[in-house]
């Protein structure tokens, strides 16, 4: 079911769009997205045609809409967790950084209607990475420029109002998907995921006592998506993986804004990092990309006028990325499974709602076995276990376990 915009909307978004409301529409259409790149949004490109009144040019423009999601199952939780307004607050805060740097790395919203639909810039220049293929190096180091420019911009926007973001929005930041409240509406997912972790720890032969340890660390995810006390922290996307990435050559830009947190930088370096290449690309640049994130960091900052070091200094940078680095791991684990998914096993699984809520709110396991002839899938999943493996082998010599 499309979603109803109404004209008043339309003719504001070209208005935002354009400048002025001096035209004349001719026509307009709404189509769904394709291929659905994301759970709790329903995606259309909205194409208008539009005469100006002065010369009577004719110009097509193109809009990408996200609406609220029409399947139940998603539509409901989205509505308990808050996404859709963590993303609306998201492009309003936005629009209140003066500093151009954010322009570079978000799409324009033109228009917001509350919990229905926003309508945004379509990224028709850029392409959405294709999940299946790890990044190369080189769209790493396009992706960290870009993603220290959307940290820089709260940093500044902080530091000239002399003002937290974070301060009177402590509601909007709190989690939509890892809380550790019994009235949490993710609460059934989490333990779902978790069960498949536990599930390919037994089933990529690892030892069993890991199984025991991997539940012992995965509790500390409900306090690395917390702001942190030691750390200073800006806003992080808090989803970066290759479906909320559009490329260009030289250019990047994030999408879904529904899992945004107020944590440290180095909560959106690792996650992209380990939910987007290979372990043994991890291994030989893992530590060379954190300081080059540091450094694009730094000269953003100075350019503006800013010494990082006295905001942010090395050290504490590089001791919230060994604190982060645990989460990235854990989320890694847990999403690679969904994310890698074939599409049509995703899609029988959100159309059926009973079996919607067997996969996604009692045990996810299901997911490798459904996908145990899909090699990219499986090679992926076992690398993020083996990962977890290694912080499981630590976590053990240090108790003793």
């Amino acid at each position: 079911m499309l979603p109803q915009i109404s004209k008043e909307d339309v003719l504001l978004a070209i208005e935002h769009k354009i400048g002025h409301r001096n035209f004349t529409i001719l026509s307009q259409a709404l189509n769904p997205v394709e291929e659905k790149t994301g759970l709790l949004g329903d995606h259309y490109i909205l194409t208008i045609s539009i005469q100006s009144n002065v010369n009577n040019q004719e110009t097509l423009l193109n809009f990408f809409v996200k609406a609220f999601p029409v399947q139940e199952a998603l539509a409901e939780f989205a509505s308990a967790s808050g996404a859709f307004e963590k993303e609306e607050f998201s492009y309003k805060l936005f629009e209140t950084y003066e500093h151009n740097l954010i322009r570079n790395c978000v799409a324009n919203c033109y228009l917001i209607q509350p919990n229905k639909y926003l309508i945004l810039e379509n990224l028709g220049e850029y392409i959405m990475p294709n999940k299946y293929e790890c990044l190369t190096y080189e769209n790493i180091l396009v992706i960290l420029r870009h993603l220290a420019q959307f940290h820089a911009s709260t940093l500044i926007f902080e530091e000239k109002s002399n003002k937290k973001i974070i301060e009177g929005n402590e509601k909007i930041f709190q989690d939509c998907l890892y809380r550790d409240g019994a009235q949490f509406a993710n609460k059934n997912a989490i333990a779902s995921t978790l069960n498949c972790i536990l599930f390919e720890i037994d089933y990529f032969k690892f030892p069993k006592k890991m199984s025991s340890a991997a539940e012992t660390l995965y509790k500390k995810i409900f306090d690395l998506v917390k702001p942190s006390k030691k750390f200073r922290n800006v806003l992080c996307h808090g989803d970066l993986w290759a479906s909320n990435l559009m490329l260009k050559p030289d250019g990047c830009k994030f999408v879904d804004f529904q899992s945004i947190r107020y944590v440290p930088p180095s909560h959106d370096v690792l996650s992209l990092i380990f939910s987007t290449t290979s372990r043994d690309f991890r291994k030989n640049h893992l530590y060379e990309l954190l300081g080059i994130y540091y450094n694009y960091l730094e000269k953003i900052l100075k350019i503006s006028g800013y010494n990082l070091d006295k905001i942010l200094p090395f050290q504490e940078f590089l001791e919230s990325c060994e604190e982060q680095k645990l989460f990235a791991i854990l989320s890694a684990a847990g999403i690679i499974p969904l994310i890698l998914s074939k599409r049509e096993l995703i899609e029988k699984y959100y159309s059926d709602k009973e079996l919607y809520y067997k996969v996604f709110r009692e045990d996810r396991s299901v997911l490798i076995i459904d996908n145990e002839d899909n090699d990219v899938f499986m090679t992926r999943a076992k690398e993020s276990i083996e990962d977890l493996i290694e912080e499981c082998t630590k976590f053990c010599e240090i108790k003793n376990c």
